[in-house]
């Protein structure tokens, strides 16, 4: 077997890989710097080494991240199977040294947005069970998180099981949500023992949330769907201005075609629009309040007695490192 001359001179390390495939799963160079702890030019720079170091152009750049070249594509699968190797290989040298036998190592969840509470219950449960595991919990939509299996990116996946085909994969049903529909006792589906998703889209719903959810809501599953149910609300808060131009492609265009400052307008459809509502000036998130009770910090007075003594009682958020 011959070696090119280049080969014989590399000096890849697994640092450089990381940063790749940081890149890869935020699409964003300093928000995959930031998941890396590392500034953005160091990340920059250090991809860039890898770049020089295999004489082939990784990276697409341009004003923000564009993507991978063809080449770039082949370097990130490399990447990812060589960590995913490095991961398990670590785990094996930790297990030997072990003489417990405790189970040792890092383990990398993706889930969707809506399972995150779940999720932080089963972080507890491991934690108990097994307090030597670091546990990462990454919140991404139903599709990212099968090619994040695919990609080796991540071990465990959080998602539903009939939504996209869990092919080559092991699926296990963990639990089933249940939705439950509130109106007033004089509404002509009071006394209905069920209700399909057909009957409740006839309703006038609304949908309310954040402006840092609104700007997320590419990664829930199905979110396109939303706007055939309901109409959607977004609450401004104080420092959360909603930037069009940061949305993701497919949300800044059902915006623009969707967006209204008529109420009569809301009232008069069923549901398909989106509207903005300016809301009473005191800075409070779900957002913050998931960070503060995940730094130890209480959140009293930011939400009712009752919700925080649910979050404490299922210790909802602690054990959750949300990137």
């Amino acid at each position: 077997m011959s070696l090119q001359p280049w080969a014989l001179s590399l000096r890849v390390d697994i640092g450089q890989l990381q940063y790749l495939v940081a890149l890869a799963r935020e699409k964003h160079f300093t928000r995959a710097a930031k998941a890396c702890h590392v500034t953005q030019p160091t990340l920059s720079g250090r991809i860039r080494q890898l770049e020089q170091e295999l004489c082939v152009p990784i990276v697409e750049r341009g004003q923000r991240f564009i993507g991978f070249t063809p080449d770039g594509e082949r370097v990130l699968k490399w990447a990812q199977v060589i960590l995913d190797n490095w991961s398990a290989m670590q785990q094996d040298v930790a297990q030997r040294r072990d003489t417990q036998g405790a189970l040792r190592g890092h383990l990398s969840v993706g889930v969707i947005p809506s399972a995150l509470p779940m999720a932080a219950l089963m972080a507890k449960a491991i934690h108990a069970r097994h307090p030597e595991v670091e546990l990462t919990i990454l919140s991404s939509s139903s599709s990212d998180i099968l090619r994040q299996l695919e990609e080796f990116t991540i071990d465990v996946g959080f998602s539903y099981l009939d939504n996209e085909p869990v092919e080559g994969m092991r699926g296990e049903p963990i639990y089933m949500e249940r939705y439950c529909l509130l109106v007033r006792a004089d509404h002509e589906l009071s006394g209905a023992p069920s209700v399909s998703w057909a009957d409740a889209a006839k309703q006038p719903l609304c949908l309310l949330m954040g402006v840092d959810a609104f700007m997320a809501l590419t990664t829930w599953s199905r979110w396109e769907r939303l706007f055939e149910l309901a109409h959607v609300a977004i609450a401004r808060r104080p420092g959360f201005a909603l930037d069009a131009s940061a949305l993701p492609g497919p949300l800044a265009a059902q915006l623009e075609t969707r967006i209204t400052e008529s109420m009569s307008e809301i009232h008069a459809r069923p549901n398909g629009l989106v509207a903005m509502c300016t809301i009473t000036a005191l800075d409070i998130s779900g957002t913050a309040i998931r960070a503060s009770v995940a730094h130890g910090r209480s959140p009293r007075y930011l939400l009712p007695d009752s919700v925080l003594d649910y979050i404490r009682q299922h210790q909802l958020y602690k054990d959750v490192d949300a990137r």
